[in-house]
């Protein structure tokens, strides 16, 4: 089955390749808060695309970090936009932008407002409930360091988010995510010096076969408007 939708595939490519103008359809996916990341300007790129094939429909998606890798790698998926973490050589990466995370407790929990300058991580933190990814990610590697037990487990970061907001819970979250949802007064970082870390994000197609034109435009219009 999976030969034969690539057989599919590749003969849409062929039919769009004889037309002058775009058509058909791009399926994007896209990773959790790509919407409002302040680094990202998909909606820019979007219209670009828009411009420049209006004909083409875009199906979009978000999902997890191994799921976009693995529908682009199936096929299942045209391109994706998404962390870049242990990349796969059946890929093409093209960097976009970067992130910041930091490890965050909400108002009301034990550490909130506390100065950890000074302190030893593992010992300050071992006592606590923390929230985390239950995939293979920049997140699962940020805790691991820390010997973070996790106590409770997520798909994205809005939840995330929410739990870290309670105030019961430890949890790695974007800045900007933080920021958008009340900054200070609600987030307080720690060890920031310690244990915080850049993600990139990429754009990331297959190696083989080569991306479809409409494609093609598309990831062209994500490059150039994140330069």
């Amino acid at each position: 089955t999976t030969n034969l939708l690539a057989k599919i595939d590749e003969f849409q490519a062929g039919v769009d390749a004889s037309q002058k103008t775009l058509s058909g359809t791009v399926r994007f996916g896209l990773y959790d808060q790509s919407s409002v990341n302040p680094n990202a300007h998909i909606h820019t790129a979007i219209a670009k695309f828009d411009d420049l094939a209006p004909r083409v429909r875009l199906d979009i998606s978000l999902n997890t970090l191994t799921a976009l890798e693995a529908g682009v790698c199936n096929g299942t998926l045209d391109l994706a936009v998404m962390p870049i973490f242990q990349p796969s050589p059946m890929l093409a990466f093209h960097h976009l932008y970067t992130e910041n995370m930091s490890l965050y407790c909400g108002k009301g929990h034990t550490l909130f407002g506390s100065d950890t300058d000074g302190l030893d991580p593992r010992q300050t933190l071992a006592s606590y409930k923390y929230a985390g990814y239950f995939f293979n990610s920049p997140n699962m590697r940020a805790s691991n360091g820390l010997n973070l037990e996790r106590a409770a487990n997520v798909k994205d970061e809005e939840a995330l988010a929410l739990l870290v907001q309670s105030g019961r819970y430890l949890g790695f979250l974007a800045d900007h995510v933080a920021e958008s949802m009340g900054g200070a007064e609600c987030f307080w970082p720690l060890f920031q010096s310690e244990v915080s870390y850049p993600v990139k994000f990429a754009a990331i197609v297959r190696m083989s076969p080569e991306a479809d034109r409409k494609t093609a435009a598309f990831l062209k219009c994500l490059s150039d408007t994140h330069k």
